[in-house]
């Protein structure tokens, strides 16, 4: 099964989306944990089944960190 994993920051007040972030591979992915430090970097636990943007797939699953800025 596909899935993907999906990261919104939201501004409050007003509520506001000022970005979205989309991520996924062939096969399941899986936000697993989300963070935000001091400077407002939003930093996501990635766990993917599939290939990783210019990697090649060795099987199992993978894990990563992913940061955003602000």
């Amino acid at each position: 099964m596909q899935t993907t994993a999906l990261t919104l920051r939201v501004a409050l007040p007003p509520a506001t989306l000022p970005w979205t972030r989309q991520f996924s591979t062939s096969s399941g992915d899986e936000a697993s944990a989300l963070a935000v430090d001091g400077q407002g970097n939003v930093l996501v636990a990635v766990r993917v089944e599939g290939a990783l943007p210019s990697q090649t797939h060795l099987g199992g699953a993978d894990a990563f960190l992913r940061k955003y800025s602000p």
